[in-house]
């Protein structure tokens, strides 16, 4: 298995100790170094990250979960309102509301209001679309921070990207109607063979824009990246050298803006520990232990999410799921994946 902090992948020890602090490792190692995890598992997820529709404006090149304007696979009002429920009776750290676009589900904002009046911190992905004044007002109520997508610093970069012309400047004004609200608001993008080159101007234009941190992480073997044949969006080695460079640079000042993080690192973090911390729930309902692995341990529309939250919370331990999940972790660098159909395991 590849060690877990590299910045790209291919590099001697040297340059990956240096390159360390690139990796956002979260809170999950503070309680495993702690020992505050418990050996049967948590309760309940630590953070959840629900879809709550395929839906998008967009068709981005690399979208994990391929979502589309054409695609619109969301939960059933009965379904969404029992499962926010639950969440508010399981009481996660974190619940992330994401998609597609979140806000092509009608019930959007009335989700958010709910978890966050029952004290559970939200937050969500958005690209900027769909977003009104009622819109901006009540997210600004409910979360204290969300992420933006921004593809570039240009609409030319971005719209490509995003496969949508005028998806840019919906996301710049998104920033900035945030930002003004006094949210904490964050950017992040996988860096792709069409951005990556601008990565420098669309650092400069997020600190322009008030942007509290610029996130990014090399391209994930998954989704429409890794289904579709003949993908040719993947950076050179020399563009990613060039983007090391900087990003050494200007991780060296105090309290960087600039974040790396590794794609996989929950994968190689719950192979290494055993104990699941995260639930993606899809939209369809499907509840798994990555947005990167189609292996599932249930659906909320067959059982409640507890249920299946018992059944994975040491879900790395299951052989089915080591094997494929270490299979992964061996081809962290291309775009070939073991698994290719959605499995459920028991």
């Amino acid at each position: 298995m590849q060690p877990v902090y590299t910045i790209f992948g291919k590099h001697d020890e040297t340059v990956r100790k240096d390159f360390t602090n690139f990796s956002t490792k979260d809170y999950v190692d503070e309680v495993m170094n702690a020992k505050l995890a418990p050996p049967e598992g948590f309760a309940a997820p630590l953070t959840i990250m629900w879809e709550l529709t395929s839906k998008c404006k967009n068709r981005c090149i690399y979208c994990y979960n391929e979502s589309a304007p054409n695609r619109h696979e969301r939960l059933s009002d009965r379904i969404l309102f029992t499962l926010a429920n639950e969440l508010m009776d399981m009481k996660p750290f974190h619940v992330c509301l994401t998609g597609g676009e979140p806000t092509e589900n009608p019930r959007y904002l009335d989700l958010m209001t709910i978890l966050a009046s029952s004290g559970i911190r939200v937050s969500t992905v958005l690209s900027g679309a769909n977003l009104t004044p009622l819109y901006f007002n009540i997210i600004s109520k409910c979360v204290s921070t969300l992420q933006i997508s921004l593809d570039g610093s240009r609409a030319e970069i971005h719209d490509a990207v995003r496969g949508r012309k005028g998806s840019f400047d919906e996301a710049v004004n998104a920033i900035k109607e945030f930002v003004v609200r006094g949210i904490d608001v964050r950017v992040s993008f996988a860096s792709t063979g069409l951005n990556i080159d601008d990565f420098e101007n669309t650092y400069r234009l997020c600190k322009e824009l008030g942007v509290t941190s610029l996130r990014t992480q090399r391209l994930a073997q998954s989704g429409r990246a890794k289904r579709e044949k003949g993908f040719s969006h993947l950076p050179t080695e020399e563009q990613l050298q060039k983007l090391e460079t900087f990003l050494y640079q200007n991780t060296k000042v105090k309290k960087p803006m600039i974040e790396y993080a590794e794609p996989y690192i929950h994968l190689t973090e719950g192979l290494e520990v055993g104990i699941t911390t995260m639930a993606r729930i899809t939209s369809c309902g499907d509840v798994g232990i990555s947005p990167y692995i189609e292996a599932y341990f249930g659906n909320v529309n067959e059982e409640p999410l507890k249920v299946i939250w018992d059944r994975m919370k040491k879900g790395w331990h299951n052989p089915q799921m080591k094997k494929i999940a270490c299979k992964m972790a061996e081809n962290l660098d291309t775009l070939e994946s073991p698994l290719h159909d959605k499995i459920y395991i028991k």
